[in-house]
């Protein structure tokens, strides 16, 4: 009926038509044989074929046995313009995946391939647009964890897939918005509206755990069914049924209070929906007076037979008050026998329970031990550091903080504002700089020039480059540090976000962990330059700190991973481990 709606995870994301193209494009990326992947991807905006093209390509090619192969050696012989360009796209691609970070390799492309414009022309098309920009914030996210690569992305979204954790599509309307909000009973906790729905009140209460193999309570501990192998014969004991009776008197308490908050949300009309086979019937042996039968029941305090908020019992239902209260007496009595009978336990078998129970693990220390980290993680926190943020930073210009209220603008994350100074750095062209002797004006006015291209580029927007102090990245191009990056970009040594794994021992990381194991360590070095036939290592940091020492102590660890890492890498050795601070606006060599 086109009514607008605002829900907190509807549908499967990843089996949306625009979601599911992108990850198939991915997936031949990481395996050009998945023929299955193949085709999906063959059909989808990025390779345009139709079934019949496709039908040609492996009739003619009958003997390979994988599609990939079939379509390259079709492309030999035959002139099929779509066929080649998908080829040299995967062929591309391939290669970046290698290298790019899997939030930066989907972005590249949905810019090359116009892909957001397609989704976007689809019928639904806002919406489709709105799941594959979310598509991006999940790459995004997932490449801030200790995971990296496009082959673990994957294997990060088939498990998701199989766990059934989907978080469902994305959301366009806003949930201020003049909308129909639907939501969990326990999310609807605390809020008012005038018109509320309760729907599915004939559902029967999940009862799975109380038919269980072993049933279990913090007070009465663990109820078992009764095995004879011999008889073959299987029953449940007075163990196992009281802590049954027990639990789904909890239950129904619970669902009695969550029921409580549905109904008292609403301001003006409740409306409750239900189903009954027969509502003649229903009407005749399940309601006293004019309240429905639940209604009457929790009034009265009678829980015992109820499965469902909608409840069809018995109306007379004082006498089965009374029925409930002996069957409770009943299996208290039995619990006390069940109790004095323990303690005739069999002694042999006590003491065999009692070790089982208090083994310990005798190589409890490789518990802890992980297989892969972040350099960044293994950085040294000083002591008494109160502040526990990535980054923080302030201005050259003025450091005084000025409220929203008062004229201020909004504060800004550190490790916000430390993305965006990474991120300029990494984008500047360092060889078109005056650098150190050159007038002030003559760096800032190169610095404006460039950023005015990478805005128009949309490389980096004005909103991202006004996170950083213009003042700060000038005064680095006037530091002898610059000057050497300065010439050395001239000739062509000078790199920037050189991502890299290396493989270090456990023991090195924590003394505690056993040497020979090995840990993978992974990070991302900001630049470093050749000269002669050595390396010059540099790391930028924005933290907000009082003294050189402070960044020293906090990042010598992750600077001597650096220089191991690119001597394996390059085979030359590190000359100098730099660091740039921004807070205090020098570079200084780490010993």
């Amino acid at each position: 009926y086109n009514i607008p709606f605002h829900s907190e995870g509807v549908g499967n994301f990843y089996d949306t038509t625009e979601i599911r193209d992108v990850l198939s494009f991915l997936s031949i990326l990481n395996n050009p044989l998945d023929n299955i992947a193949l085709y999906a991807s063959l059909t989808s905006p990025f390779g345009t074929l139709t079934d019949e093209e496709i039908a040609v390509v492996k009739a003619n090619n009958s003997e390979f046995r994988y599609l990939y192969d079939a379509l390259k050696e079709y492309a030999k012989s035959n002139e099929n313009g779509k066929i080649n360009a998908f080829l040299e796209r995967v062929d591309k691609y391939r290669r970046l995946s290698r290298i790019l970070p899997i939030s930066e390799l989907i972005e590249r492309l949905f810019n090359e391939t116009g892909y957001e414009n397609i989704v976007a022309a689809m019928p639904n098309g806002s919406q489709r647009l709105a799941n594959v920009k979310m598509l991006l914030i999940k790459a995004t996210e997932y490449a801030k964890t200790s995971f990296y690569g496009l082959f673990h992305f994957l294997r990060y979204v088939e498990l998701l897939k199989k766990t059934d954790v989907d978080e469902g599509e994305a959301v366009q309307l806003d949930e201020n918005a003049d909308v129909v909000r639907v939501m969990s009973i326990h999310k609807s906790k605390g809020l008012e509206f005038p018109v509320c729905f309760i729907g599915g009140i004939d559902e029967r209460f999940n009862e799975q755990d109380l038919r269980a193999q072993f049933v279990t309570d913090v007070d009465e501990g663990i109820g078992a069914s009764f095995l004879d192998p011999k008889a073959r014969i299987k029953r449940s004991t007075i163990k196992k049924d009281y802590i049954i009776s027990k639990l789904k008197r909890e239950n129904i308490g619970e669902e009695i209070r969550v029921l409580y908050v549905a109904m008292t949300r609403a301001k003006e009309k409740l409306i409750m929906v239900g189903s009954v086979k027969d509502v003649d019937k229903w009407f005749q042996t399940g309601s006293v007076g004019e309240y429905s039968s639940y209604l009457s029941i929790v009034s009265e305090g009678v829980t015992g037979n109820m499965n469902k908020y909608f409840l069809r019992v018995d109306p007379d239902f004082s006498k089965g008050e009374e029925k409930l209260i002996k069957k409770e007496a009943d299996l208290s009595v039995l619990r006390a026998n069940f109790i004095s009978e323990s303690g005739h336990a069999d002694g042999e078998l006590l003491k065999n329970l009692r070790e089982r129970f208090s083994f310990k693990y005798p190589y409890e220390s490789l518990s802890k031990l992980y297989t892969k980290t972040t350099v960044s993680k293994l950085k040294t926190e000083p002591e008494n550091h109160e502040d526990d943020e990535a980054v923080q930073e302030f201005t050259l210009e003025e450091e005084e903080y000025v409220p929203i209220f008062a004229g201020g603008k909004e504060e800004v994350k550190g490790n916000v504002r430390g993305t965006a100074y990474h991120k300029m750095l990494k984008l500047l062209e360092f060889k078109d700089f005056k650098g150190k002797g050159a007038l002030k004006e003559e760096n800032k006015a190169e610095l404006t020039r460039q950023l005015k291209v990478l805005n128009d580029r949309n490389k980096m927007p004005k909103e991202e480059q006004d996170l950083v102090f213009m003042g700060k990245i000038v005064s680095f191009f006037e530091s002898d540090l610059a000057n050497e990056m300065i010439e050395a970009d001239k000739e062509g040594k000078l790199y920037k976000e050189q991502p890299f794994v290396i493989g270090v021992d456990a023991s090195e990381i924590d003394p505690e962990f056993p040497k020979g194991e090995t840990i993978l360590v992974q990070g991302v070095i900001d630049a470093y330059y050749i000269t002669g036939d050595k390396i010059v290592i540099l790391d930028y940091k924005t933290d907000k700190v009082d003294s050189k020492e402070e960044l020293i102590l906090r990042y010598q660890k992750q600077l001597k991973y650096y220089a191991k890492a690119l001597e394996q890498i390059t085979g030359l050795k590190a000359l100098r481990l730099y660091i740039y601070s921004f807070g205090l606006g020098t570079a200084f060599v780490i010993d």
